[in-house]
């Protein structure tokens, strides 16, 4: 694979790097001891075929992501947040671009508190869970603050109106709705993506559309970013975190994420759509934690 700081590798190039197959699922890696990343100085622990960020709290990935750019080849300048229906859509996704971008993202976080009981299960406890929601809520000010140059991808008129009203050194693109597997729409998107970046330089690319759309938008950015518009900034998928630090979305309490039962809130709120979501299609993680648990 040609390397992604040498030139932008192809979303077909990243996902060549898993020639596994879907029927293969998640590849099942050991956990083992936590270890400072090559490129921050953040730890990892190597669980599910992921290697999730762990750490204490979002303060510390906030830091790491403000403090610039210390990246190698080895990794896609991605923050990524997997929870358990994405793990389940990885899983039947194996071998796509958003599965190999999951894989060798920089910053993967322990969305789900699942993954962190998980990692319990398996000798090596992720310290804490790591919503992309709450790193958000951290991040947005201190880019505000720092007047951080950025392109935000919304998911909504209302939600880009109100976000560039905090920050008027973001630029907002905000796509029409649009598949997953339509290469066209994403290709527009990236069009419009780059056009906010030749003029703003920016140091972080934020979309907020959610699973996979994020990771194939951010997948399809780096097979078209040049030098010309200088170093690769740092793109982060955070799903639905907009519209919940914008309040268009209700949080669960404090002391209910802490128990792990955000999903149970969310669910009394949409029962209808998250049924099948919840109870139906994320009884499949069972599956591959018990796969998981025989290959040990």
């Amino acid at each position: 694979m040609d390397e992604l700081h040498g030139r932008a590798a192809t979303s077909t190039d990243i996902a060549a790097e898993n020639p596994s197959g879907a029927a293969d699922g998640i590849s099942i890696e050991p956990v083992v001891d936590s270890e400072i990343s090559v490129v921050d100085d953040l730890q990892r622990t190597s669980l599910l075929g992921l290697d999730f960020v762990n750490a204490a709290s979002l303060d510390d990935v906030v830091d790491s992501v403000l403090d610039g750019p210390r990246r190698d080849d080895s990794v896609v300048p991605a923050l990524l947040t997997p929870n358990v229906d994405i793990m389940v859509h990885l899983d039947a996704a194996n071998g796509s671009t958003e599965h190999a971008v999951f894989q060798r993202a920089q910053y993967v976080l322990p969305d789900g508190q699942p993954i962190v009981w998980v990692s319990r299960l398996f000798g090596a406890k992720l310290s804490a869970r790591l919503p992309g929601s709450g790193l958000f809520v951290a991040l947005w000010p201190r880019m505000i603050v720092d007047r951080v140059p950025a392109v935000v991808v919304a998911s909504s008129e209302l939600v880009a109106d109100r976000l560039a009203a905090e920050h008027p050194r973001a630029r907002f693109v905000v796509p029409p709705m649009f598949e997953a597997n339509d290469e066209v729409a994403i290709g527009e998107i990236v069009d419009r993506i780059l056009a906010s970046a030749a003029a703003i330089r920016p140091s972080l690319v934020l979309v907020g559309i959610g699973n996979p759309k994020d990771a194939r938008i951010i997948a399809a950015l780096f097979d078209r970013w040049t030098d010309q518009l200088g170093p690769k900034p740092l793109c982060l998928g955070l799903g639905g975190s907009f519209s919940m630090y914008l309040q268009l979305k209700r949080r669960a309490p404090e002391w209910v994420q802490r128990i792990g039962m955000e999903w149970f809130y969310r669910f009394c709120q949409e029962p209808t759509r998250l049924f099948h979501r919840y109870f139906v299609r994320d009884a499949a993680f069972i599956g591959i934690v018990w796969r998981a648990w025989r290959a040990r």
